[in-house]
């Protein structure tokens, strides 16, 4: 017989909600069971950093794992099947440098871009102002180097106060001491004097004249976004004194959030530097702020009984402010303020208040200036730009028997228009340059001068850019002067690329300009009678190859042919009256070289070979000779390469062939050393630095003083005489962290 079960209806109720409690348990112990091991996919798009180009090929990997993918010819890569979770995400691809960042799974926003850098990404990357046509490096005809973020953040920490020796590391780039009682330098470019290199601050002739000597001592790399060095003929963009070429010191930018940086450097003959650099948005406005001072105490390093260090005091405050006063709009105005007191001599003498027995020289230098550049986008395709600047500098130097006091004021100001498609870039525009000058009986000198350029650059697929340009200055006193360039870079392969350029320059006579090279110089008092300017023809011929080889390495080889020829060359000399003048002799002067450079990179180490061949003369009354105190031949080798994540270090020699004096024979050559390590640690930047450690000096061979203690005669410098310098600075960052 069947048996037949009796049901409870209050019973029956409970055991239902038992079951479904027993599925929402099993369901919720399921769930988090396999919830850590959801699977994702990971959508990456794979690009080039500089053109946005996708890269095939490309692969990237989770480091730790198995997961690794390809990308597509439209550079996607798909990488699936990955557990939540934070990995390592890299992405490497020929001749690019490996990047590796952090995901964390699930990501939610949609396709991940990465975009890799080149190996030569800090010149690919630089959009070079100086030219206004605003080329990629890459791109750009012109022979141009570019000093970036990276090596002026490095060079912060082994030469804080200056920017001096950084410039003196460039191929074809020479700063030459041409005072050894105040450290007075210029800098010289393809074997020509250091009056043909124009120096300019945000594409603005800010420096030279008569504080020429010492702008490149006043110029801390902390506050500079990058340095642009246009070698060759560079008049038709920039007007008079870029025969030899043009330097362009770039302002930093404000970041997007409040941060900065404090710099503390010690070295071992007496230089202390303290820098402080800082920017960021105060609601609307950006704002970049920098000061610096640096300290030198004298040092007699051969104890000769002279100083061979001067001692220092230098200040220096840059504040800029940027806005947009208005759509489509942006302004930024900037001040400068420097203060700096140099004195050198007999070692007894140095902290002389009273006219003493000893020589000294004390030279105070005050400038004061103000700058802004204006611009305002018109459409998509076109904008209109100006700027100008004023700066006044007052200098005096004063000895044991005598005192002197000069003023010069410099006026700038430029306007253009510029429009650019895929296939051309036009710009037209004017500008203004004036100088006024004024000093204890050299009587005033004001020197004005009105310009107005165009330009056009052409763009093909080959043939990247061509650039045609035209300008035409006037000043007063002097005919106009019309000054034709052009230039082309054609790209054989996507490894091979040729480039070319030829212009035309001049420099206009200037008593504010120091005619002494390598001696104490030679200040004009007037312009004899029919003095007229020095008028320039020159050109560069570059070709560039780079080679990957594998996917960390890359070989870089460059060379460069240069020339330049100038009429009219201006000297100073007594004229009949016994003052002196400048005016022109008879003759030209022609130089010429070939610059060559090596660079193979491999993951974190790199290794530079270059080697710089000049041949300067002067020709006069049909005799040829040397230009004087000029080597001919000079080499230089560095090797550095990063240790993980926190140390790096280099070592760095040169050598400088023999070099021709003023009576014809020659002087010894000059091998260097240097060496650094350094370690980061998170917002700390730790770098112990050697400079000359081969301690390669002048006084080392011959004496440079001669004469009595009161009036004493200084030889003229083909080498340093500082001698070997050790320093260690502290680098702190604050707020953004550096990139």
């Amino acid at each position: 017989m069947r048996r037949t079960r009796r049901t409870d209806p209050l019973n029956d109720g409970r055991t239902v909600r038992m079951k479904w409690l027993r599925k929402i348990l099993l369901g919720t112990l399921l769930w988090c069971s396999f919830s850590g091991y959801a699977q994702n996919t990971l959508q990456l798009l794979a690009l080039d950093s500089a053109n946005a180009e996708p890269l095939f090929g490309a692969s990237a990997v989770l480091l730790t794992t198995s997961h690794t993918g390809s990308a597509d010819m439209d550079g996607r890569i798909t990488l699936q099947n990955i557990p939540d979770g934070s990995y390592t995400l890299r992405v490497v691809s020929v001749g690019y440098l490996p990047l590796e960042m952090t995901v964390t799974l699930p990501h939610g926003d949609g396709t991940l871009t990465v975009r890799l850098a080149s190996f030569t990404d800090e010149l690919e990357e630089v959009v070079v102002s100086a030219t206004r046509t605003n080329s990629r490096i890459e791109d750009a005809p012109q022979k141009i180097e570019v000093l970036g973020e990276e090596e002026l953040h490095e060079e912060s920490s082994l030469k804080p106060g200056n920017i001096a020796s950084l410039i003196g590391d460039i191929s074809s780039v020479q700063i030459q001491q041409t005072s050894g009682v105040s450290g007075a330098s210029a800098v010289r470019m393809q074997g020509l004097d250091g009056r043909y290199t124009l120096l300019l601050r945000d594409g603005m002739p800010a420096f030279g004249g008569l504080s020429g000597g010492f702008d490149l001592l006043r110029i801390p790399p902390l506050d500079l976004q990058r340095v642009e060095l246009l070698k060759g003929p560079s008049s038709t963009f920039n007007g008079g004194g870029a025969i030899a070429g043009a330097i362009n010191f770039v302002s930093k930018a404000p970041m997007d959030s409040l941060g900065g940086m404090v710099l503390v450097n010690r070295a071992s003959l007496g230089e202390t530097n303290v820098n402080a650099y800082v920017s960021g948005p105060i609601g609307k406005v950006g704002f970049t702020l920098f000061g610096g001072s640096t300290l030198q105490d004298a040092v007699d390093v051969d104890g000769d009984g002279w100083s061979d260090l001067a001692t220092a005091r230098t200040n220096v405050v840059h504040p800029q402010v940027y806005l947009s006063p208005w759509k489509k709009a942006t302004l930024r105005v900037g001040s400068v303020y420097q203060h700096d007191q140099r004195t050198g001599g007999n070692m007894h003498a140095l902290d002389a208040t009273e006219d003493t027995a000893f020589f000294f020289l004390r030279t105070t230098g005050k400038r004061i200036g103000a700058d802004m550049s204006f611009e305002q986008l018109l459409s998509a395709a076109s904008k209109l730009v100006a700027k100008g600047s004023v700066n006044n500098y007052t200098q005096q130097d004063r000895t044991n028997f005598t005192r002197t006091l000069r003023e010069q004021t410099n006026r700038y100001a430029e306007a253009y228009w510029s429009t650019h498609s895929d296939r051309r870039t036009l710009v037209f525009g004017g500008n203004y340059v004036g100088s006024a000058l004024t000093g204890d009986g050299l009587g005033p000198q004001d020197i004005s001068t009105v310009g107005a350029f165009a330009q056009l650059s052409l763009h093909r697929k080959r043939w990247p850019q061509i650039d045609f340009g035209l300008r035409t200055d006037k000043s007063r006193g002097y005919d106009a002067i019309v000054l034709p360039s052009v230039a082309a870079m054609f790209k054989v392969t996507d490894r091979l690329s040729l480039r070319a350029n030829a212009g035309t320059g001049y420099q206009l006579p200037d008593r504010s300009r120091n005619y002494g090279t390598v001696s104490e110089g030679v200040i004009a008092s007037r312009l004899n009678n029919g003095t007229k300017p020095e008028l320039s023809t020159g050109g560069t011929v570059e070709w560039t190859w780079k080679k990957p080889l594998g996917e960390r390495t890359l070989l870089f080889i460059d060379q460069t042919f240069f020339v330049t020829s100038i009429e009219h060359p201006l000297a100073v000399t007594p004229d009949s009256e016994g003052i002196s003048a400048l005016f022109n002799p008879p003759g030209s002067n022609f130089t010429r070289g070939i610059d060559n450079y090596i660079r193979i990179t491999h993951g974190h180490t790199e290794l530079y070979l270059g080697y710089t061949y000049t041949l300067p003369e002067i020709t006069s009354h049909g005799r040829t000779s040397l230009v004087s105190y000029t080597p001919q031949h000079r080499a230089a080798t560095t090797l550095s390469h990063e240790f993980g994540e926190h140390w790096r270090a280099g070592v760095e020699a040169s050598w400088s062939g023999q070099q021709a004096r003023t009576d014809g024979s020659m002087t010894r050559d000059q091998i260097f050393l240097a060496g650094m390590v350094g370690y980061t640690s998170g917002r700390w930047n730790l770098v112990l630095n050697g400079e000359n450690v081969s301690n390669t000096r002048q006084t080392r061979w011959e004496e440079i003083v001669s004469g009595t203690p009161s009036r004493p005669v200084f030889a003229p410098l083909w080498a340093p005489i500082d001698g070997r310098v050790i320093n260690l600075s502290v680098l702190f960052h604050f707020g953004w962290m550096k990139k």
